[in-house]
């Protein structure tokens, strides 16, 4: 999974209990308007630059394995997360 190192990314949890997705910050408010995060999902607002992220280890969100989190100037804001997978 690739971060871009300057943006900065919040967790979002869909549910009580629900595991966190990141998301790039500024691309939270379109993706709540495209119905991708639920009006009620919880935001937690970390704003974690992505730089801090790498080398950590990224879940899968729906398979059972974990990748590792590099960065890169090709991941940008302008659709999606924020994140290239």
């Amino acid at each position: 999974v690739s971060v871009h190192p300057q943006l900065l990314y919040d967790v979002i949890r869909n549910g009580t209990g629900s595991r966190g997705v990141l998301v790039a910050r500024s691309r939270v408010a379109a993706l709540r308007q495209e119905g991708v995060i639920a009006a009620d999902a919880q935001v937690e607002e970390v704003g974690v630059p992505g730089s801090a992220l790498l080398g950590r280890q990224a879940r899968h969100p729906l398979l059972d394995f974990s990748v590792p989190v590099l960065t890169g100037e090709h991941v940008t804001d302008e659709s999606g997360t924020g994140l290239v997978h």
